[in-house]
Order: C-alpha cells, then structure tokens, then sequence
C-alpha cells in the first residue's frame, strides 16, 4: 500500500514539474515574440522618418 502510495505521489509530481517546464518555455516563448515585435517596431519607426 505504502508502496503505491509513493509512486502516486512520484506520478503527480513528475506531472506538476512536466507542466511547469512547459509553462515556463511557453513564457520565454512569449517573451521572445514580445521582444523580436518590439525591436520590428523600433525599425518600423526609424525606417519611416
């Protein structure tokens, strides 16, 4: 019992930071696209002066 009670435990727990990791590559993600939209943007405006 003890036993199926760890692996449950092991489980969840390799399920929670399997979908940290994934919310965390999916923030940096976002991030880059926030950062490459705004160096486009800076472009954009030297560009149209």
């Amino acid at each position: 019992m003890q036993a199926k009670h760890l692996k449950m435990l092991r489980d969840r727990e390799y399920i929670l930071l399997r979908t940290y990791n994934r919310e965390l590559q999916f923030s940096r993600l976002m991030q880059g696209i926030m950062e490459d939209e705004e160096d486009t943007d800076d472009t954009d405006e030297t560009t149209a002066e």
